[in-house]
C-alpha cells in the first residue's frame, strides 16, 4: 500500500449556464482560491405594474389586475403596490423577463410560485418588504428558472422562502442575497452561482442541495437545522455558520474567514481554516479523500482540521508530491480520530507535508494513523493519546524541536500511545519528550525508529509529575522504564 489517494472534482451533469452572460460569475483566481463575484445588474424599468387587490391572495393570470395585462416573457413585472397580499402563479405558462417584488411604502408583497416553473431572462429583484416564495406541491416541483442575464438579488429587508412537500423547490438562476433566505421545503436545489451575506437558513427537515458553480458565504449568518449538501465549490469568506455542518460532497471547499463547522467527504480543501472554525474530513464507506491545498499554496490551520474514520472507512489528507501541505499555526489543531484497524481497511492516511508551528498541535487519537509524505516538522506539540498510534513511512524526514507526547500505563492497550517508523530518511528530536500516564505506570518502547533517533530529547516532562520514568535510547527504540515512587 503506497498510501497515495487522489480526489476527483466532478462536473455536475445537470448544471445549466444561462444562454447569455451570467448575472453572477464565479472565477477561481490563483492558488489561494480567491473568488471574484459579479453582482447582478439592476432590474430594468417596470413595464407592467400590479394594480390588483392589496390584500389576500390573487392570481397572477388575471389581466385586469395588471397595468398592461398579464405579464409575458418580455415584461418587467413589478409587484410593489402598498399593502399585504400575495400574487400566486399556479398554472404553467406564467412568465416574465424579470420581476420586482416589494419596495412599497408599507405592507408585505409576496410573489408565490406554486407547483410550476417560472422562467425569466433578465435580472430580478426582491426589495424591502418583498417576498419571493417557491412552493412545490404534492404533484409538482416549483422553480424560478432563467436564461440570458437572468438572476435574482434579495435586497436588505427582502426575503426568499420555500415551503411544501417532497417535490423540489428550485433556484435555477444566479442568486445574490443581502436579505433573508429561509428554505423549509423538504427538498431544495440551487443550480447556479450564489453569494450570500444576509441570513440564510435551512430549516429542520429540509435538505438544500447546491449543484451550481459556486456558493459564497461572505457575511451574515448561515444556519443549517436540516442538511446543506455542496456538490461543487463552497467558499467561506466571512460571517458565521451555526447548527449542522455544511457538507461538501465533491468539488472544492475554499476557506478564509468566519466561524462554524464544515464537513468534507471527498473534496479539495484550500485556504485558511480560521480560529473558531472546525473542518472535518469525515470518511464514508470505501474511503474519503480530501486533497489539501494547491501546488503553490497549502492549507493553514488556525482553527481545527480533523480526519475522522468510521468502521470500514479510510480517511485521507493528500497532496501531490512535494506540495506545501498543512501548516498548523499557533492555536490551531490537526487531529486524527475515530476507530482504526488497518487490516480491516479502517485507517487514516496523512499523506501531506505537515508543519506544526509553535503553539500549534497535532493530536493522534486514531489507532491506525499513517504518515506517507516528505516532511513532518514539529515546533509545537505532537500528542499521541492512549488510543492513538502513528506509523511514519514514505521516506519522510521527521524533525521536532517542540514537544512529542506519548501515552503509557495500565489503561493503554499496545501499541496505543506510541510512534513507529518504517521507511524514513531521518528522525531528529531535540525538544521535549512528554510522557502521559493513563492509569498506573507502564513502560516499554514508545518510539520505534528503524534508522535510529538522530538526537536525544533535551527535556523530559511527566503527567502526572509524580509518575516518573527513565528514558533509554537503543539503536532502534526509545524505551521507558518506570521509576519506583
Amino acid at each position: 500500500m503506497n498510501g497515495k489517494f487522489r480526489t476527483t472534482i466532478r462536473n455536475m451533469s445537470g448544471f445549466r449556464w444561462p444562454a447569455a452572460a451570467l448575472a453572477v460569475a464565479v472565477a477561481f483566481m490563483g492558488s489561494a482560491g480567491a473568488v471574484a463575484v459579479a453582482v447582478p445588474a439592476a432590474a430594468a424599468a417596470c413595464t407592467d405594474n400590479w394594480v390588483g387587490p392589496a390584500s389576500g391572495t390573487s392570481s397572477w393570470a388575471t389581466g385586469a389586475d395588471w397595468s398592461a395585462g398579464i405579464p409575458n416573457g418580455t415584461s418587467v413585472a413589478c409587484i410593489k403596490k402598498a399593502g399585504t397580499y400575495t400574487v400566486a402563479i399556479t398554472t404553467q405558462g406564467g412568465a416574465a423577463a424579470a420581476v420586482v417584488v416589494g419596495g412599497a411604502a408599507s405592507g408585505t408583497q409576496t410573489l408565490r410560485i406554486e407547483g410550476v416553473n417560472f422562467p425569466t431572462s433578465q435580472p430580478s429583484q426582491v426589495l424591502k418588504g418583498g417576498v419571493l416564495s417557491i412552493t412545490p406541491t404534492s404533484s409538482a416541483s416549483a422553480e424560478i428558472s432563467g436564461s440570458g442575464t437572468a438572476g435574482v438579488t434579495i435586497a436588505a429587508g427582502g426575503k426568499l422562502s420555500s415551503a411544501g412537500t417532497a417535490n423540489t423547490a428550485g433556484i435555477e438562476v444566479p442568486l445574490v442575497s443581502n436579505g433573508t433566505v429561509t428554505l423549509a421545503a423538504a427538498s431544495n436545489n440551487d443550480g447556479y452561482a450564489t453569494t450570500d451575506k444576509g441570513t440564510f437558513t435551512v430549516a429542520s427537515g429540509a435538505t438544500f442541495t447546491f449543484s451550481g458553480t459556486g456558493f459564497t458565504h461572505s457575511g451574515g449568518k448561515l444556519t443549517v437545522h436540516g442538511a446543506f449538501n455542496g456538490e461543487n465549490t463552497f467558499t467561506q469568506s466571512g460571517g458565521t455558520e451555526a447548527g449542522n455542518p455544511v457538507a461538501q460532497h465533491a468539488g472544492t471547499f475554499v476557506d478564509s474567514a468566519g466561524t462554524g463547522s464544515f464537513t468534507a467527504y471527498q473534496a479539495t480543501i484550500e485556504g485558511t481554516i480560521p480560529a473558531g472554525q472546525k473542518v472535518t474530513n469525515l470518511a464514508s464507506p470505501g474511503n474519503s479523500n480530501d486533497t489539501i491545498g494547491t501546488a503553490s499554496a497549502g492549507v493553514t490551520v488556525d482553527g481545527t482540521l480533523t480526519c475522522q474514520t468510521a468502521n470500514s472507512t479510510i480517511c485521507s489528507f493528500s497532496t501531490n508530491g512535494n506540495w506545501p501541505g498543512i501548516t498548523v499555526a499557533r492555536g490551531g489543531t490537526l487531529s486524527a480520530t475515530g476507530p482504526g484497524d488497518a487490516a480491516a481497511g479502517t485507517y487514516i492516511n496523512l499523506d501531506a507535508n505537515i508543519d506544526v508551528k509553535a503553539g500549534g498541535k497535532l493530536t493522534i487519537a486514531n489507532p491506525a494513523t499513517m504518515v506517507n509524505t516528505y516532511t513532518l516538522a514539529n515546533s509545537g506539540t505532537w500528542q499521541v493519546t492512549a488510543t492513538g498510534n502513528i506509523t511514519i513511512g514514505g521516506n519522510c524526514a521527521v524533525t521536532s524541536t517542540g514537544t512529542i507526547g506519548v501515552t503509557v500505563g495500565s489503561k493503554v492497550t499496545a501499541p496505543g500511545g506510541t510512534i513507529d517508523t518504517t521507511n524514513i530518511s531521518n528522525f531528529t528530536a531535540t525538544g521535549t519528550l512528554a510522557v502521559h500516564t493513563a492509569g498506573t505506570k507502564g513502560g516499554g518502547a514508545v518510539i520505534t525508529t528503524r534508522s535510529g533517533l538522530d538526537a536525544a530529547f533535551s527535556k523530559l516532562s511527566f503527567t502526572p509529575p509524580t509518575d516518573t520514568y527513565t528514558v533509554t535510547y537503543t539503536p532502534t527504540q526509545v524505551e521507558l522504564t518506570p521509576v519506583a515512587s
